[in-house]
């Protein structure tokens, strides 16, 4: 691409994650998690047999299973890799709340 492109093209980006948070862009803010050394974990709410979401139980009302959370793996494997994607072209991943780079998740 031209020069003038490109930095275009970065001027838009930068512009487009300033307007979101973090976790919109990259699915977890990793800050509070860095912190306080812990992960991110899925809601507790969510069945993993049955694939439904209860609303404050501690076991699913339709087969029974417990509710627990558990690391959110998906999570942080999303992240490391759009993170990965701002650091590669060049562009700083700077959101409304903040901002995040690869050593971060």
């Amino acid at each position: 691409l031209p020069i003038e492109t490109k930095s275009f093209i970065t001027k838009l980006i930068r512009k487009a994650t300033k307007q979101h948070a973090l976790e919109d862009i990259i699915r977890f803010n990793p800050h509070p998690f860095l912190e306080a050394d812990k992960v991110p974990t899925t809601p507790k709410q969510y069945c993993y047999t049955c694939g439904m979401y209860m609303e404050v139980w501690n076991e699913c009302q339709n087969c029974g299973a417990e509710l627990h959370e558990t690391p959110d793996f998906e999570g942080m494997c999303e992240a490391v890799v759009w993170t990965s994607v701002f650091e590669d072209i060049g562009v700083p991943l700077e959101a409304c709340d903040g901002m995040a780079v690869l050593g971060d998740v």
